[in-house]
């Protein structure tokens, strides 16, 4: 048959409407819509779904009938598939071909989610207790949790869009990052959300007369987790606030040009370097120590391009600040993203710092496993593929006060800055870095919602590793954040322009996630064993999948 679920429609439906449901909240919680308040309530339609279908499908109760039900991997993958193409639609301005692949890849973890959803939704059965509610709750988030976490490292990674991110407007709760990352507040919001569904459907029962009426403590404690989280980011917040001792300033001026960017119809890189000078000469004006410009918004070379190459050194030569630029970069026949790093005009003309960005996007940078598939080439939209730098350092700027410690710098280029094992890398390999700079080039995606996503997911990097963030954009979101993941400073929108302000900080120490990790995912993963380990003696029989 060339449609083989169409015979499942019927008793399907209902599942996948409920699937659907929830993936379509899941969107919302994200850019441009932000609508934080539903992540407590976005899985309660997939999990009301689950529950009244294994009401009616008695055989669901084996878990072999489970794990083969056609129709839960359907409504999973549907609630998967929905979810992502909602939130990375905006990718397939650049290679729709190449999001298509990476929204199929990523729907199967929801699938799989559901499937186990529902395999342990039956293998509780009886009455609904507050322990039992518990402890569905936890084995749920701790599954959900590996998934994120799985989807971030496998493959090289793509960690967008974790549940914990739909909290990206609640200062409060981001600081639970510090402590335990995006991923612990990703298992809080999945743990609330199933407890919220088994309670509900408890005190429906009990108002029944199916169960005994007993004391709920499990929704308390659900709240209480969130009321200990929220209690703590708030209690961090006003220390930090309040903390004495040494605080660090940098005067900064982040250049938007707004360059249209276009493989048909490139823009003229003699064009682009005068706009951007056009725009630092404005930037002079407020004396800052640092100047910045965003990722290669054209596909020059700043060292090999003439126009470009002319401009450059005409500014390099007189300028009193440090300036931090995106552009290609050539090496041994090998392409590179690079940042470049220039000091002060000086007479000895010094080179510049240069990093290369060491992990690379799939898709927009170069072409996955193109070596052994060679089709793979063709959903790449650029000629070439980009080569990863091996070396995540630092740079070193100078402030033009006398006596002032220099200032050293990680470079976070483009999708950098939303990977927080490659910010954790970093801070761990260099203790004593002192502000995040992300240079990106959000304007492949034109005046979609990318970049305020990918400014979503970023922020969290200061959370975690306790340093502030400076964010140059060709469009899209330019702004400067502080270690608590406060916003300061805001350029958003499609036009050009120069954002400028006064970052200060307290020299950054070393954070409970940058020493310990994601510590919530080996929880999670010993929980699970734990939850499968007495499921097993209870039923005195191998769990068969």
């Amino acid at each position: 048959m060339i449609f083989p679920f169409l015979p499942l429609l019927p008793p399907l439906l209902p599942l996948l409407l409920s699937a659907a449901a929830s993936g379509l909240l899941m969107v919302a919680l994200f850019p441009p819509w932000d609508q934080t308040w539903l992540a407590w309530l976005a899985l309660w339609p997939v999990l009301l779904g689950v529950h009244f279908d294994s009401g009616r499908d008695k055989a669901g109760r084996e878990a072999g009938a489970v794990w083969s039900d056609r129709r839960l991997w359907t409504a999973g993958y549907a609630m998967g598939f929905l979810f992502f193409a909602g939130t990375l639609w905006w990718i397939g301005l650049v290679t729709a071909a190449g999001t298509f692949l990476l929204v199929a890849y990523m729907a199967l973890y929801p699938a799989l989610w559901l499937v186990w959803a529902r395999w342990r939704w039956e293998a509780e059965g009886g009455e609904l207790t507050s322990a039992g509610n518990l402890a569905v709750a936890a084995e749920l988030a701790s599954v959900w949790t590996v998934g994120e976490w799985l989807r971030g490292w496998l493959f090289t990674g793509f960690g967008w869009n974790d549940l914990g991110v739909a909290l990206h407007r609640n200062l409060p709760l981001m600081q639970g990052a510090r402590w335990g990352g995006v991923l612990l507040l990703t298992w809080l919001v999945v743990f609330v959300n199933v407890v919220g569904v088994r309670s509900a459907l408890r005190f429906v029962r009990e108002a029944r007369g199916r169960q005994k009426v007993r004391p709920h403590w499990d929704f308390g404690v659900a709240m209480l987790a969130v009321a200990v989280l929220f209690s703590a980011g708030m209690s961090h917040l006003l220390h930090a606030g309040r903390e004495g001792g040494e605080r660090r300033t940098l005067r900064f001026a982040a250049i938007q040009p707004d360059i249209p960017q276009s493989e048909d119809d490139p823009f003229p890189p003699e064009k682009a370097i005068r706009r951007q000078l056009d725009l630092t000469e404005q930037a002079a004006l407020f004396k800052p120590d640092l100047v910045l410009w965003p990722e290669a918004p054209v596909g020059v070379s700043a060292r090999l391009n003439p126009s470009y190459r002319r401009g450059l050194d005409g500014l390099v030569s007189w300028m009193p600040f440090t300036l931090l630029i995106g552009s290609l970069d050539y090496h041994d026949d090998l392409l590179y993203n690079a940042a470049m790093l220039f000091s002060p005009a000086r007479p000895d003309g010094e080179a510049p710092q240069v990093y290369w960005k060491n992990h690379l996007v799939p898709f927009g940078e170069y072409a996955p496993w193109a070596d052994r598939l060679p089709f793979m080439r063709r959903l790449v939209p650029f000629v070439l593929d980009f080569s990863p730098g091996r070396d995540s350092g630092l740079v070193t700027m100078r402030k033009r006060e006398a006596g002032e410690e220099p200032i050293k710098l990680a470079p976070l280029i483009c999708f950098e800055d939303s990977l927080p094992l490659y910010g954790r890398h970093v801070a761990r390999l260099h203790p004593d870095l002192d502000v995040l700079v992300n240079i990106t080039n959000d304007g492949w995606f034109r005046t979609s919602p990318g970049s305020a996503m990918h400014f979503a997911n970023a922020v969290f990097r200061a959370v975690e590793l306790d340093r502030p963030l400076l964010r140059c954009g060709n469009n899209g979101v330019t702004a400067a954040v502080e270690q608590t993941g406060r916003v300061a400073a805001t350029f958003a929108g499609n036009g050009a322009g120069v954002l400028a302000g006064e970052l200060a900080w307290r020299p950054g120490g070393v954070t409970p996630y940058v020493r310990y990790g994601d510590w919530i995912v080996g929880l999670s993963l010993a929980l699970i064993a734990l939850r499968l380990a007495a499921a097993r003696l209870r039923r005195g029989r191998v769990i068969r999948l």
